[in-house]
């Protein structure tokens, strides 16, 4: 047994120092699929959902949590958790807390949440931006300098280091003191500010998922903090927008294309508002990938939300979630899209008059790859025949289109 996975584990080192050692001669992606289902070990299915057409789903109690904590999605038990970490809330509060976030699916009415994260944060005002409050009447934080001074350091990081590769590889070099607009800042508009950091004319542009969330404090704050001249816009990148034709050298994202639901007018006004020769530079996380439905979205069996049609996985919900359901049915049929494949991105991308150059896909970490079975493969696909196994196994895409 141990020499057969020492074999094994010899095997798959030598494939990767070999696909490494193509990779850096050549400078492109190499896109390989090895089946390694192995099943792990998420003990036995609490239930079973049983689909429209018959397709029995196994509901596991560990399964979700382990790709993704989906309660943090919900602001109140962030807040809740937040204040516990700093020893601010009662003994009530933390108890009711650990009893909210479930092991699968939060199993208190949020209501109750936000009215407890209410009145524990009234206690601890001096921790939140004054004035600042959102949709059910709870505060944001306020941002710790020095972790604020080293999340910009990491983003001009990473920003300077994906231009640096870029302009090496020849796929694009960005303009000095070019301007670029992020489309997306919801969660503070860091990378923005260190866009401009970096020296550049910094724009960002967001509508709160469509109004499914409220506008933030948290990005005029920080811009006040930093004493940005960012232009923070709100918008919608698939309309006409109030940016000048012609005047930009990037549109960049990172985690936002998979919400779009009009990316034919998305890119379409992007190619409106990029200067000829500019580029838009993207990473999304697929739909079809392992943790593609996003926090909400994520089932309680591996790949269950491709498994399982709209109308069954929107069922599935309201029966296996019903503390989620209010805001998960509208994250499911308005902030994901469903039925666009890698290669219909493509297609999205070029139709609109860009010249794609770059397209890498990363795929999912080999811990839930082990998962995939020829079964929830063959599932998949008749659920959504337009897919292929390169959708299944990517966590990421990135690309570089050019106007």
């Amino acid at each position: 047994m141990f020499l057969s996975k020492w074999i094994r584990s010899a095997a798959e080192t030598a494939l990767s120092l070999t696909i490494r050692t193509f990779e850096v001669r050549f400078g492109s992606a190499i896109s390989i699929y090895l089946d390694r289902h192995v099943r792990n070990d998420y003990g036995e299915p609490e239930s079973e959902f049983v689909a429209s057409n018959g397709r029995r789903i196994p509901v596991y109690k560990t399964y979700r949590y382990s790709v993704k904590a989906g309660w943090q999605y919900f602001n109140s038990l962030n807040v809740l958790s937040s204040l516990r970490n700093r020893g601010c809330l009662l003994p009530a509060e933390s108890a009711f807390f650990e009893k909210s976030i479930g092991s699968r699916t939060i199993e208190t009415d949020s209501a109750a949440a936000e009215e407890i994260a209410r009145q524990a944060s009234a206690r601890a005002s001096s921790l939140f931006i004054p004035g600042s409050k959102d949709d059910a009447g709870l505060p944001e934080f306020l941002p710790d300098r020095s972790q604020l001074k080293a999340t910009l350091a990491a983003f001009r990081r990473k920003h300077a280091s994906m231009f640096g590769k870029l302009a090496a590889a020849g796929v694009y070099s960005v303009p000095q003191q070019g301007a670029i607009l992020e489309i997306g800042y919801t969660t503070g508009g860091h990378s923005i500010f260190a866009f401009e950091q970096l020296g550049y004319r910094a724009y960002g542009i967001d509508n709160y998922y469509g109004g499914l969330v409220g506008q933030m404090s948290l990005p005029k704050h920080l811009q006040t903090m930093l004493g940005s001249k960012a232009s923070l816009l709100v918008g919608d990148i698939t309309k006409t927008t109030e940016i000048p034709p012609e005047s930009l050298d990037v549109v960049f994202s990172a985690s936002v294309l998979e919400h779009i639901q009009d990316l034919q007018g998305a890119f379409k006004e992007m190619y409106r508002v990029l200067k000829p020769g500019g580029a838009m530079i993207h990473n999304y996380a697929p739909y079809f990938s392992h943790d593609g439905g996003h926090a909400l979205g994520i089932g309680d069996s591996p790949w269950a939300h491709v498994r399982l049609s709209e109308s069954d996985y929107l069922r599935y919900i309201a029966e296996l979630r019903p503390n989620e359901q209010h805001v998960a049915h509208d994250w499911i049929t308005g902030a994901l899209h469903r039925d666009v494949p890698q290669w219909k991105m493509q297609r999205l991308v070029s139709a609109t008059g860009f010249r794609i150059k770059m397209w890498m896909a990363k795929p999912s970490p080999l811990r839930f790859l082990r998962d995939l079975s020829p079964q929830i493969i063959e599932d998949c696909f008749a659920n959504t025949p337009d897919i292929g196994i390169e959708d299944l196994v990517s966590r990421s895409v990135s690309f570089v289109a050019v106007k």
